[in-house]
């Protein structure tokens, strides 16, 4: 079973209704959930090994570079792109990542 995230049983969590799921970290649970995703998708790279290729792949890079990398064609070219993913939602990932070096500008 997943691990909640911190306050999940209590106030930041009181107006989810249903007491069969757990409100928890992707990313904390990186095991469970990979084993979901394989099971479910057929995914082959752990959860939490995908966020470190795209950390890796966004590290170091500037703002015009990772908006380069978004204008791909398609969502299979940006994960072609970063080396190690397999998301399916590495555009996402990335958009947010740039979104905050935005916001930090």
């Amino acid at each position: 079973m997943a691990k909640g995230v911190p306050n999940s049983d209590k106030d930041f969590g009181q107006n989810y209704k249903d007491p069969n799921v757990v409100l928890a970290s992707k990313k904390a649970n990186s095991k469970y959930y990979s084993e979901h995703m394989a099971e479910a998708a057929g995914s082959t790279v752990a959860y939490d090994k995908n966020l470190a290729a795209i950390e890796k792949f966004a590290t170091g890079r500037t703002i015009k570079s990772l908006e380069q990398t978004l204008t791909y064609k398609s969502a299979e070219q940006v994960v072609d792109a970063v080396s190690g993913a397999t998301l399916v939602d590495t555009h996402g990932y990335l958009k947010a990542i740039l979104d905050a070096a935005k916001a930090a500008k």
